[in-house]
C-alpha cells in the first residue's frame, strides 16, 4: 500500500485532532509536529488552518449529497427510494464517523461565506430527500406531510444513527423513518426489504401506526 503524501498526511492528522481536541485547540505547532513538519512547511500544503477546515467539512458534505443522488435517484418506486436514501445516510455517516462529528461540531468556526457554502450543499441533501417525500405523497403512499417539515424530521432523526452502536442500526432507523411517514416497517433482520407495504388509509385514520 502507498505511503499517503505529505498533503493527504496533513488532512488525515488535522481531522483526528480537531475531532480530539476541538479546532480552536489545536495549534499550527501542533499539526507540524504530528506529521514531522516545521510549521513553514505546512503552507505548502494548506492556505491556512481555517482553510484546510472548510476543505474537510466541504469535502464530506459533497461526498455525502453526491452519495445520496447516487443511491436513490434511479429507483422508480418511491418507498424503494426512501429506503435506499435512508441506507446510503447512515452508512456514509457511519463510515465517515469522524468527518460527521467534525462537520457538526465545527461549523461555528468556519466563516459565513463558508458557512453559506456548507448549508447550501445541505439543503441539496434535503432537497433530494423532498423530492422522494413529495413522490410518496402524490401516489397516496406516505402521510401527507409537508415535504419540508417531513425531510427536516427524518434528517433530524438519521442524525442519531452515528450514535448508535447496535448491529441492527440501519433497520432500527428505517424502521422509525417507516413509522413516521405512516407505513409498516419490517425490522432488518427479517429480510432484505425493511420497508413493507404502505398502511392502509382506514388503518391509518384508527391510530395503528405502529403495527408490525
Amino acid at each position: 500500500m502507498e505511503s499517503p503524501s505529505p498533503s493527504q498526511l496533513l488532512r488525515q492528522v488535522a481531522l483526528e485532532l480537531f475531532v480530539d481536541r476541538s479546532f480552536d485547540a489545536v495549534s499550527l505547532r501542533q499539526l507540524a509536529t504530528a506529521i514531522g513538519m516545521q510549521v513553514g512547511s505546512l503552507y505548502n500544503h494548506m492556505d491556512s488552518k481555517q482553510s484546510l477546515l472548510f476543505e474537510l467539512v466541504e469535502e464530506y458534505e459533497a461526498d455525502l449529497l453526491d452519495t445520496l443522488v447516487d443511491e436513490s435517484s434511479n429507483i422508480p418506486h418511491p418507498i424503494q427510494r426512501l429506503e435506499a436514501f435512508v441506507r446510503a445516510h447512515i452508512e456514509f455517516n457511519l463510515q465517515h464517523r469522524q468527518h460527521h462529528d467534525l462537520a457538526r461540531r465545527e461549523l461555528r468556526s468556519l466563516t459565513d461565506e463558508q458557512q453559506s457554502s456548507i448549508q447550501s450543499l445541505r439543503r441539496l441533501q434535503r432537497e433530494c430527500l423532498q423530492n422522494i417525500l413529495q413522490q410518496g405523497v402524490a401516489q397516496q403512499l406516505f402521510q401527507p406531510l409537508p415535504p419540508e417539515v417531513a425531510a427536516h424530521a427524518i434528517l433530524s432523526m438519521l442524525e442519531g444513527a452515528t450514535a448508535n452502536f447496535q448491529s441492527n442500526v440501519i433497520g432500527l432507523f428505517s424502521c422509525m423513518v417507516a413509522n413516521a411517514m405512516g407505513m409498516r416497517a419490517l425490522p432488518a433482520l427479517q429480510g432484505s426489504t425493511l420497508f413493507s407495504t404502505p398502511l392502509a388509509k382506514d388503518e391509518r385514520s384508527n391510530g395503528n401506526h405502529h403495527e408490525r
